[in-house]
């Protein structure tokens, strides 16, 4: 392991079979009969054929998801971290499109900590709701102990960037209004944890705002390089992604991701997103050594059989070099963004991780200086329609 990564041993039994045998194979499988990216297959696909595709994999993701959210607290409720129960409010946010779904998790059993966290669901960008990702955000609030806003954002391929990203920062405007920036925390898992990051990297840039930390579950942090990794090679099979992730398929993903001009909008807000599309709100491993070091403390859970877990360690590596406190734990024999499953035999070790780290990020402080007024009216104009942003132009332009 690299410096400041630790391993997390695996720990054989029931649940580890249940895992190894039964749930990853038949996730595994779908995945790989709607593969998307990488292949020859994948290529060759019509946006017609490819849209079908997605439709089908969403239909079916969301059934299981469905399905494993009525089951999983009811079998498991004292392993998941349940007990008590956590209550889910949905958010209606101003200025939102209809496909955006916002929601507070707030756990009712579990000894609460001061502060909020915005969470981004994983998926590649292309999958993900509160169907397939509900009981895993319940689950993780409860773990941290903290009211959790849930951002089921905008997805590819109807809208490339920024969409998924304006519908992040508009849950982040959505959590300042009640919380300052040093009680929140914004986390994610896989392309959700892509988000993350890019939301901190805007909040720092743009108006000069650090919360208080990020969480970091299996995160997708390289989407843009030619870099070759190992774990692409060595882990496909025992991961739950069918095909590495390399520099073929970061360059289609990218195509897809970026969208063209045609998909830009007149909104003052994503014009400033879309004119710095070119680094670190697009791929975390594009931030320069300046913009990682300015990061808040992070944590890096990963599995040891992901395949993008060398993308991630270099990651972690290269952020510490730059002065960020960065915390990794690896679970050995884990596969990618084994949170999703509550009966995974490394989710009770992972779980109390989280709780540590939250209680180190939420510790009592010394209270910060509040928002200046700008930052005020930019935040506000993130969850504000149209005629508010349009208002704040002039000051998102002066942050730039």
């Amino acid at each position: 392991m690299p410096d400041g990564a630790s391993l997390v041993a695996s720990r054989p039994g029931a649940r580890r079979f249940l895992c190894e045998r039964v749930v990853h194979p038949f996730v595994r499988q779908l995945l790989g009969d709607h593969d998307m990216f990488g292949s020859a297959a994948s290529r060759a696909l019509s946006p017609e054929a490819r849209a079908a595709r997605v439709a089908r994999l969403r239909a079916a993701t969301d059934f299981l998801g469905g399905a494993h959210n009525l089951i999983a607290p009811v079998f498991l409720k004292g392993r998941l971290g349940l007990d008590g129960g956590v209550a889910a409010t949905r958010v209606d946010v101003d200025g939102a499109p209809d496909d955006a779904y916002y929601a507070w998790f707030e756990p009712t059993g579990t000894p609460r900590l001061n502060g909020t966290l915005v969470y981004l669901h994983g998926g590649g960008f292309i999958i993900g709701s509160k169907a397939t990702n509900g009981e895993m955000v319940a689950r993780i609030a409860a773990a941290c102990g903290v009211r959790t806003l849930f951002v089921a954002y905008r997805k590819l391929p109807e809208a490339p960037f920024p969409g998924a990203l304006v519908d992040a920062l508009r849950g982040v405007g959505v959590a300042l209004a009640s919380t300052p920036p040093e009680r929140l925390i914004l986390g994610g898992d896989s392309a959700g944890a892509s988000l993350a990051l890019a939301a901190l990297h805007f909040l720092r840039e743009t108006l000069q705002i650090t919360p208080a930390a990020g969480l970091l579950l299996s995160p997708m942090v390289d989407i843009a390089s030619e870099l070759e990794y190992a774990t692409d090679t060595t882990n496909v099979g025992p991961d739950l992604l069918p095909a590495g992730f390399d520099p073929a398929a970061r360059r289609e993903f990218m195509d897809m991701y970026r969208g063209t001009s045609a998909n830009a909008t007149v909104d003052a807000l994503v014009d400033a997103l879309r004119r710095r599309r070119d680094g670190a709100l697009l791929s975390p491993l594009a931030a320069s050594p300046r913009q990682l070091g300015a990061l808040p403390p992070l944590l890096c859970q990963a599995g040891g059989s992901e395949v993008l877990l060398d993308s991630q360690l270099r990651f972690c590596d290269a952020a510490r070099r730059a002065g960020a406190d960065v915390r990794c734990t690896v679970f050995d024999g884990e596969v990618h963004a084994f949170h999703a499953f509550g009966f995974s035999p490394a989710w009770p070790a992972a779980r109390a991780d989280l709780r540590r780290f939250c209680e180190r990020a939420l510790r009592p402080a010394a209270p910060a200086a509040p928002p200046t007024r700008k930052s005020h009216a930019v935040v506000a104009a993130l969850v504000g329609g149209s005629r508010k942003r349009a208002a704040v132009a002039a000051g998102i332009r002066a942050f730039r």
